[in-house]
């Protein structure tokens, strides 16, 4: 399920070191790349300790994660849902969400003590998953419908090719930006961008996975100063 909500993201090439992270230094933390939380924890506080606590962090909770959600059993049970085992798959699933919300805690106390208020917000947006597992558990899962012809697989293993019928030369100078000079032009970039990745995965099968994309899409861009409105989470 993550790989759908950082997939956007995968055009993020080379590093960058600024004083404000930059959009593609964002998607480096976003995917959990230790260098990077390193790098930035020790540029932020100038203590090398705390940068490999926040590196231990990341790794155990990538860790605790995997103990609790298997993302090909998941694409291949909602391939396989049908009204008879859809309580099953909701039980089941919002269980180890909640286990997995307890891996969160250890992750961000420490992000808070390597990073500032708006970063640890951002990072929090960009690799907890609540407001996904939120949507996903909602009254007993009713937001989880079953479909006649689904390709949740098929499309989870396809997602950058997806993403790259969508691209434009704009998005490589957004990487380079920071929140602070994102330009109205950025914002129309990342939402054209976003709008056409998320009807590509509606007509690809996986409906679910186009909704959960797009409140992750909301989440970033709230931190930001883009307008929310044109994005559809209603797919």
């Amino acid at each position: 399920m993550l790989l759908v909500l950082a997939v956007l993201f995968c055009l993020f090439t080379s590093s960058t070191v600024n004083s404000d992270p930059t959009f593609q230094q964002y998607a480096e933390l976003m995917f959990q790349f230790d260098a990077v939380f390193e790098t930035l924890c020790l540029e932020q506080t100038n203590d090398s300790s705390k940068a490999r606590q926040m590196v231990e962090a990341n790794q155990a909770l990538q860790a605790c994660v995997n103990l609790h959600h298997d993302p090909q059993n998941f694409t291949n049970a909602l391939d396989s849902l049908t009204p008879a085992n859809h309580n099953a798959f909701i039980n089941y699933n919002c269980d180890q969400f909640e286990e997995i919300k307890k891996c969160y805690h250890p992750f961000t106390r420490q992000l808070e003590v390597c990073f500032t208020g708006r970063d640890v917000s951002m990072i929090k947006t960009l690799i907890l998953l609540e407001e996904e597992f939120a949507f996903i558990c909602e009254k007993d899962g009713a937001n989880i419908v079953t479909v006649q012809q689904s390709n949740y697989s098929y499309c989870a293993g396809n997602l950058k090719d997806l993403l790259h019928n969508c691209t434009t030369s704009g998005w490589a100078e957004l990487r380079s930006k920071t929140i602070e000079t994102m330009t109205k032009r950025d914002c129309s970039v990342f939402q054209n961008l976003a709008s056409c990745f998320q009807e590509n995965i509606t007509k690809c099968g996986a409906p679910l996975f186009a909704r959960l994309f797009g409140i992750r899409y909301h989440a970033i861009v709230k931190q930001t100063s883009c307008s929310t409105k044109t994005l559809s989470t209603d797919t």
